[in-house]
């Protein structure tokens, strides 16, 4: 636990050192993913129940991150809107449409519940060969890019 807070309380003066010298942006980008090193062992640590001095060094990271990975590029956009786009273009790039991918999900889940297993399959390969994968789950059939 010292050495995450002692990680934690010198990442803003490891981070200017690097950037000082010579604008060393691998080094600091390194004490980046040392940063979140640290606070997932704290996370570990916790148990889903921080102390507080485990939740005051978590708020520290955190701000060390939003605050010194703007200088990146880092940490701006919401990860749920960041992936929404990457599929988004993922899908352009593949000459489908969300519509197409929804479609033949819905073929296929009709196949599979009038046991006709065969065509359930020729679907999915079908897919995959376009660069899609199918992922099901309790809850449904989801997709993603290859």
């Amino acid at each position: 636990m010292e050495h995450c807070r002692q990680a934690i309380e010198s990442f803003q003066a490891r981070f200017e050192e690097a950037m000082d010298d010579d604008f060393n942006t691998a080094q600091a980008l390194g004490y980046f993913y040392d940063l979140q090193t640290h606070l997932n062992t704290l996370l570990s640590l916790s148990k889903g129940q921080p102390t507080e001095e485990i939740a005051s060094l978590l708020q520290k990271g955190l701000e060390h991150l939003s605050t010194k990975g703007w200088v990146f590029g880092l940490f701006r956009d919401d990860p749920e809107k960041y992936l929404a786009r990457q599929r988004i273009e993922g899908v352009k790039k593949l000459n489908l449409t969300e519509e197409e991918i929804l479609r033949s999900i819905e073929e296929r889940n009709l196949a599979r519940k009038e046991k006709n297993y065969k065509r359930a399959d020729e679907v999915r390969n079908n897919l995959l060969s376009k660069g899609i994968i199918l992922e099901d789950t309790p809850t449904g059939t989801n997709w993603k890019l290859k």
